[in-house]
């Protein structure tokens, strides 16, 4: 199901019983622009202009990574590229405990 976490997240979760659920999520983030004069670097951050972008998170910890240019039908292969490797660690043996483990507190949370 798809929730939203706040105005600025949203998450698709896949639950699951035996595994931790597949969570694919994006948010938006904001850091201060580059400064180019003395006097822009020496205001104070909420004071200087922001850059924005779109970047993911998972429920395992992962870092995310940017997504903002891409295209809604690339989105839509990264999150089935993201959903097998899950598929694929939660069936490896290997991986028990990884797969079984709860899942960690994203930013967004």
């Amino acid at each position: 199901h798809v929730q939203r976490d706040s105005d600025d997240a949203v998450r698709l979760t896949v639950p699951t019983a035996e595994h931790r659920d597949f969570v694919y999520g994006v948010r938006v983030t904001a850091k201060s622009a580059a400064a180019f004069l003395v006097r822009e670097a020496a205001e104070p951050d909420e004071a200087r202009a922001h850059v924005y972008g779109i970047v993911t998170f998972f429920e395992d910890g992962r870092l995310g990574y940017d997504v903002e240019y891409l295209r809604g039908d690339e989105v839509i292969a990264d999150v089935l590229r993201q959903y097998e490797r899950y598929v694929s660690l939660a069936a490896d043996k290997r991986t028990h405990l990884l797969s079984r483990a709860p899942g960690h507190a994203t930013e967004a949370e």
